[in-house]
């Protein structure tokens, strides 16, 4: 089963290379992400929970990021019991912004009775738009490429004095204000944030089970 897309993320490219390898950024961005333990350089083993059939459970698989070309482009490989997924990541900068292009496939290394091919290959297209969608969220939090040090060795050479850069205001999600207006954190920005992932990994749950209902309604071939 091939997986492609492309989606265009309002960050440079050194900035969106890093929150797609980095151990907090995978954290925060990937849904149903339990742990992230590293191995060595550039492999983790990660674990996910799941709670929706048939794809309900906790799974453990190995992350490798290989062949880095920073920040332009790398090759991923995750492995687990079950099944096993390849494929390259391309980066391309425009202004400020990054247009990231993968391409890969899955392999099943078992199948059964409910997990079907298209199920996984529906479950993954969920999976992609749900981590896209908090990984432009979390670039919201990270400052402009151009760093303070940078700022002050350019000064060092030329004499001339050169101010830090104004501090980013991170506009809210619209989920986060809501959760700030009902006060289902009770004002702390912390639980806030937690309720505010809590959420988005039960809308993926939800959509799960849509592709699973749509699985068992669909004609079978005799």
């Amino acid at each position: 089963m091939n997986i492609e897309g492309t989606r265009t993320l309002q960050a440079p490219p050194i900035i969106v290379w890093s929150s797609l390898l980095d151990r907090p950024a995978l954290l925060a961005t990937l849904p149903g992400v339990e742990d992230i333990q590293p191995i060595k350089e550039g492999q983790f083993e990660i674990t996910v929970s799941m709670k929706s059939p048939p794809f309900n459970g906790t799974y453990h698989a190995n992350l490798t990021f290989a062949d880095q070309q920073y920040p332009r482009h790398y090759r991923f490989t995750l492995e687990g019991k079950t099944l096993q997924c390849t494929g390259d990541v391309n980066l391309t900068g425009q202004g400020n912004m990054t247009i990231v292009d993968y391409k890969g496939s899955i392999t099943l290394k078992k199948t059964g009775a409910r997990v079907t091919p298209m199920l996984v290959k529906g479950g993954a297209k969920l999976f992609m738009q749900q981590y896209f969608h908090a990984l432009a969220d979390y670039l919201h939090t990270i400052e402009p490429a151009t760093s303070t040090t940078e700022q002050h060795e350019a000064a060092n050479h030329t004499n001339i004095i050169i101010p830090p850069p104004p501090l980013k205001t991170v506009p809210p999600t619209i989920m986060a204000r809501l959760i700030h207006l009902f006060r289902i954190g009770h004002g702390d920005p912390t639980q806030e944030a937690r309720w505010e992932h809590k959420i988005r990994r039960f809308s993926m749950i939800s959509g799960l089970l849509i592709l699973v209902w749509v699985g068992t309604r669909l004609p079978r071939r005799h």
